[in-house]
């Protein structure tokens, strides 16, 4: 049998995680957004058709870094969303509400967004005509700055669930 302490340690063990690694993915989105997606998305079909011209210099957006790191993400939002039935109640509904955002942000990163830049990027837009590559940079440039905002709230919702922690040692 688990012990309350033991329960809340675990709660604070995953809360933190989620935090950190949450942090981490919103920092690199932000890198990304502001720096490498600009580079190819800036001049559609142009800008996609141009992409990684030089393999000296070549940018994989979707490799190693996003693989991992959003797997990561959506691994320590299953453990939030599990440690939350073990905090106490000033946290949990933050917790929740944060972690189930994050999942479904995950589950559309790989159902969307991963195959969607996938399908312009690998082949420069190859079988696509000049007026799709438009319409489907667009497209993604605004579902992705809606997937930020989302994530943005998320974060705030787990810094909140995370300063209740601070305010529980306080009461």
């Amino acid at each position: 049998m688990v012990s309350t302490a033991q329960r809340d340690f675990i709660s604070k063990i995953f809360l933190w995680l989620f935090v950190v690694a949450l942090s981490l993915q919103m920092g690199a989105g932000l890198y990304e957004m502001r720096v490498v997606t600009p580079l190819w998305s800036g001049s559609p079909p142009a800008s996609v058709r141009d992409w990684n011209s030089d393999a000296r210099y070549a940018i994989e957006p979707r490799a190693r870094f996003w693989r991992y790191c959003t797997a990561a993400v959506g691994l320590a939002a299953v453990g939030a969303l599990v440690s939350a039935w073990l905090s106490r109640a000033c946290r949990r509904g933050w917790l929740v509400a944060s972690a189930v955002t994050v999942i479904l942000l995950v589950l559309a990163t790989y159902l969307y967004f991963a195959p969607a830049l996938a399908e312009l990027l690998a082949e420069r837009g190859a079988p696509l005509s000049d007026e799709e590559i438009a319409e489907r940079v667009s497209r993604w440039l605004w579902w992705s700055r809606v997937r930020a905002t989302v994530y943005a709230c998320a974060w705030l919702a787990a810094l909140w669930a995370f300063s209740a922690t601070a305010r529980e040692r306080n009461d």
